[in-house]
C-alpha cells in the first residue's frame, strides 16, 4: 500500500477498525492486479457514506467487497436500509 494511500485514508477516516478494513480493501485490489489509484481511494471514501450512515455497515459493505474479490461497493445483499437503522435478514 502506497504511503499517499495510508495518510490519506487516516486524515479523512477517523474510526480506526473501518480504516483497517479500507486497508485491506485497498490490498485486495492489489491482489487481483486491480490496484487503486490516489483518486480511486477518495472516490471510494466519500461514495461509502453514500452507501450507509452507520460505520459496522459501511466496515461489512467493504467485506463484503474484499471476500468477493469485488473492485467497487455495493450496498449489502439480504440488508434493507433505514437511514441509521438496518435490519438484516440471513
Amino acid at each position: 500500500m502506497k504511503n499517499n494511500h495510508e495518510e490519506f485514508v487516516k486524515a479523512n477516516v477517523t474510526n480506526k477498525e473501518l480504516q483497517d478494513t479500507i486497508f485491506d480493501f485497498i490490498e485486495m485490489r492489489k491482489s487481483i492486479k486491480k490496484p487503486m489509484t490516489e483518486r480511486a481511494v477518495k472516490i471510494l471514501i466519500n461514495k461509502l457514506p453514500r452507501l450507509s450512515n452507520s460505520v459496522d455497515c459501511r466496515i461489512r459493505i467493504l467485506e463484503q467487497s474484499i471476500i468477493n474479490n469485488w473492485t467497487d461497493v455495493y450496498p449489502v445483499k439480504n440488508e434493507i436500509k433505514q437511514q441509521d437503522n438496518f435490519t438484516t435478514i440471513y
